[in-house]
Parts: structure tokens; C-alpha cells; sequence
């Protein structure tokens, strides 16, 4: 037998406009509800899902002056007052994170019907990041809404990082990637050949893949040869190989407890389990972390997410 808070995801939703497109010049707003109103398609009850969601939760964007998206996303969708609405802190880990723990307040009966929902809407902001910080102030009617912002608040540098100059990601990924290749021994063009190959396999991923951003497959000649198009963004990275953060697009998600699905009739084929799930963090701040090519947070988590789904690795 099921237990009835044992929690499942019913839909999904995805949105990708380009540039081109013409309706490229929506809201993050509205990308994100765009989102949002196909995952609750997706799980046969369309608008009506909106009604039964009593948890709303935001990854937070990176366009600065919109902290209230969240509120104005549940006004839009019409969830009812109520509903506990939630805007995270920054963070890579943050989508796979929502899962985890909303799930858990699902499996203990806190809640019953979540939304998890975000999106970046940079690239076809006028001006790039110099136009985003323009527009930054532009008026948005704030929602009513009482928001919490839930995820760690810290920064992801400490004063003596800071100090030398190991801010940004660029600033600080190189260290783990250089101190990888040294500690698997790779030669400076073996190191660089493999990193190709790895992204090359990404790129035909993305080959195939709708909602990709780019869908040009990349040889790994084309991805770690230097070039007017294709410049180090910091060694040992060229353009090629790093994410791509002006982008429109959007997903969203919906979690809810097997006695919901059934109260709402949702088809029991739409239902995904979630097997096994972890989170967990190295030391925060690099420079106290004891080196650069190891990463026993990872570790644990794969061990904990396995022992939870009751797997081996094989």
C-alpha cells in the first residue's frame, strides 16, 4: 500500500523563446506563468489546478528588482490567499533543491499541492546587463502577498577571498579545474582535449533537445580551439564552454502527495516517484576547503540518495 503523503510529480512545463521570436519581449512574469500553466496541463486539470496549490515556491531570478515575482506569479495564477509563497536565495543547486525539500514537507503532511516554478528572461533584455541594471527600477506592482525567502544567506566569498580576488565563478572555478588536472595527471593538451569531448557530448544533447538554448552540435576541436568567436572566458575555459546566462526561458513543476492525485483525479500514469534524494555542501568558502580536486559533499550525497532508494550504484 502507498502512503498517502508519499510525495510525486504530476507535470512539468517548459518555455523557450528566442530572440526572434515575437513574442521574445514578454515579462519574466509572464515567461514564468507561461510555464507554470503548461505543467498544470500537463497534469490534466489545466487551470483548475491553481485552486488546490497551497505552496508556491520561486527560484529567484537574476534580474535585480523583482524580488516580489513570486507574490505576483500567485496573484496571477489566482492561488488562494493562504497559499504559502516562497522566493529563494541564490544558488546553482536551487531547483534540485526545491524538489528535495518540498517533497520532504509533502512526505510529512505540511503540504499538500506545490508549485515550483522559475526562469531567466536576460537575452532579449535592450542593453544586456547594462540595460538590465537600467531597467532594475522600472515599477512593478508589488504583490500583497507575505513572501519568505528560504535558501543560505551567506555570501559566496569570505573578506580574505575577497581580498585576492576570488569572487565570480570565473574567478574561482579555474582553481578546481587546474588542480583536477593536476591531480589526474593529465598533460595541459590532454586535459583541454578531454574537456572538449566532455562538451562536445553535451552539445549533441542540446542538438536534440527543443528547448535548448543552442542547438548547433560543437566538435570538441570547435569548443576548445581559441578564436575571435570562441575566447578563454578564464583558463582553462573558452566561450564554448561555459553556461549561457542570457537567456529567455522557464520551467516549472508540480509536486503533490499521493492522496491528492487520487482527491483530484489525476491518472496514476502521470505519477514519478522520487526514489532517493540528498543535499548536502562542502566547506562554504573555497579557501577553507581542504583542496580542489575533491568533493566529499558529492560523495555523501550520492551514498544517502542511493541508501534512500534503497540502490547500489550498479
Amino acid at each position: 500500500m502507498i502512503e498517502p503523503n508519499t510525495p510525486i510529480l504530476v507535470g512539468c512545463g517548459q518555455v523557450t523563446l528566442r530572440d526572434e521570436s515575437s513574442d521574445s519581449q514578454i515579462t519574466a512574469l509572464e515567461l514564468i506563468k507561461r510555464a507554470a500553466i503548461l505543467a498544470a496541463a500537463d497534469a490534466g486539470l489545466d487551470l483548475q489546478l491553481f485552486n488546490h496549490v497551497d505552496a508556491l515556491a520561486c527560484v529567484q531570478c537574476t534580474r535585480p528588482g523583482i524580488h516580489s515575482l513570486a507574490g505576483n506569479l500567485a496573484d496571477d495564477l489566482g492561488l488562494k490567499e493562504n497559499a504559502k509563497i516562497y522566493y529563494s536565495t541564490i544558488g546553482g543547486n536551487t531547483p534540485q533543491w526545491f524538489v528535495n525539500t518540498f517533497a520532504e514537507k509533502i512526505a510529512r503532511g505540511q503540504l499538500s499541492v506545490v508549485l515550483l516554478a522559475g526562469g531567466e528572461k536576460l537575452s532579449s533584455l535592450k542593453g544586456g546587463f547594462a540595460g538590465m541594471a537600467q531597467q532594475s527600477n522600472v515599477n512593478i506592482e508589488l504583490s500583497k502577498r507575505n513572501i519568505e525567502v528560504i535558501g543560505d544567506h551567506r555570501s559566496g566569498s569570505n573578506q580574505h577571498e575577497v581580498s585576492h580576488g576570488l569572487m565570480m565563478p570565473t574567478q574561482v572555478y579555474p582553481l578546481f579545474e587546474n588542480a583536477l588536472r593536476n591531480h589526474y595527471g593529465h598533460s595541459v593538451q590532454s586535459h583541454r582535449d578531454k574537456l572538449g569531448e566532455l562538451y562536445s557530448y553535451f552539445s549533441q544533447v542540446a542538438a536534440d533537445n527543443d528547448y535548448a538554448w543552442f542547438r548547433k552540435p560543437l566538435s570538441a576541436a570547435e569548443i576548445v580551439t581559441v578564436s575571435h568567436t570562441n575566447r578563454y572566458i578564464s583558463y582553462p575555459y573558452t566561450k564554448f564552454m561555459n553556461a549561457m546566462i542570457a537567456v529567455n526561458q522557464s520551467a516549472s513543476l508540480v509536486m503533490m502527495s499521493v492522496a491528492s492525485a487520487e482527491k483530484l483525479g489525476i491518472d496514476p500514469s502521470l505519477w514519478v516517484y522520487i526514489h532517493g534524494m540528498a543535499d548536502t555542501h562542502d566547506h562554504w568558502y573555497p579557501s577553507e576547503r581542504q583542496n580542489y580536486y575533491s568533493s566529499p559533499a558529492i560523495g555523501l550525497a550520492g551514498k544517502k540518495a542511493l541508501a534512500m532508494a534503497e540502490k547500489q550504484i550498479e
